[in-house]
């Protein structure tokens, strides 16, 4: 098929051990279309089969099987490694491994999840890569199997955020603050920059303290302030907790449209109400490519 002509419809899944969301996106040259949306509880019983229940159900509504995951950072733990360009394929995964080691000692009983090529340069391969208990990987990959999702790509949680929050395109630093009960992901923007994904167990009272010290190392490291700053997330909905994050933080706060690099039109009916969007932020960009 010619490319320019391709259509893929792609679950974006967002992986807690509290729910998954979900977000079915139509992506074509034209550009991203959401079609369904929604939240599957993981129930406290037994980790595997709430998983597997929860995916399932999301299969037989959404009738896709391929998916982008973002899994929650304190599971799956993000690195950016880079090795030689010229490394035989066959030692990638090898070399990855002790490039890790080498900045960031981790425990023995973790390995690599999966891992990507982000971009090349001066002569080095600079890799995405996923890391996690050995359990959890069996875990993960026994869920898969037996639900029969295939998974195309894992996308970290910032990457996600940014690709449903930020206008493609856009020149000005942005942090994206990202809050569901008690765990806080923060993405800083910059069209220049990579940044490492921020992600801290805070309590709500607590959140403005913590994206004020992320803002100070940028500060530092840049001797800029960032532009602007965008809210996602459940508590997104609450302007109680936007007006309280303003004034305590001193930063201009906004809620995020999380719907801002997508095609649906005014006269279709919403997927999910905008109070309901914060929640999607992950689960949309991680199916947007």
């Amino acid at each position: 098929m010619i490319s320019f002509l391709k259509r893929e419809k792609i679950l974006g899944l967002d992986i807690t051990e509290e729910y998954v969301r979900y977000a079915l996106v139509l992506n074509s040259y034209k550009g991203s279309r959401i079609l369904e949306a929604g939240t599957e509880k993981i129930p406290r019983v037994e980790p595997r089969n709430a998983l597997m229940s929860a995916i399932l159900n999301i299969l037989r509504k959404t009738k896709c099987k391929k998916a982008n995951i973002s899994i929650q950072s304190d599971i799956v733990k993000h690195y950016l490694v880079s090795i030689k360009k010229e490394t035989p394929k066959n030692f990638i995964k090898e070399e990855l491994i002790i490039k890790l080691k080498e900045s960031d000692p981790v425990s023995v009983k973790n390995d690599i999840f999966y891992f990507n090529k982000r971009f090349t340069e001066n002569n080095f391969d600079f890799y995405d890569i996923f890391v996690t208990d050995n359990l959890n990987i069996s875990f993960f990959k026994s869920v898969f199997e037996n639900t029969g999702l295939v998974v195309k790509k894992v996308i970290k949680r910032s990457d996600a955020l940014q690709n449903s929050c930020i206008p493609k395109g856009q020149l000005k630093s942005t942090m994206i603050i990202n809050y569901e009960n008690f765990d806080l992901d923060v993405s800083i923007y910059n069209l220049f920059n990579q940044y490492k994904d921020f992600h801290i167990n805070a309590n709500k009272d607590n959140v403005y303290l913590e994206i004020k010290k992320i803002h100070v190392e940028y500060f530092n490291q840049n001797e800029e302030n960032i532009n602007s700053f965008l809210l996602s997330g459940s508590f997104a909905a609450d302007i109680y907790f936007l007006n309280t994050l303003k004034r305590f933080s001193g930063f201009p706060i906004k809620q995020a449209d999380v719907f801002i690099n997508l095609l649906n039109t005014k006269n279709q009916l919403p997927v999910v109400t905008k109070d309901e969007s914060f929640s999607f932020a992950i689960a949309i960009g991680a199916a947007i490519i």
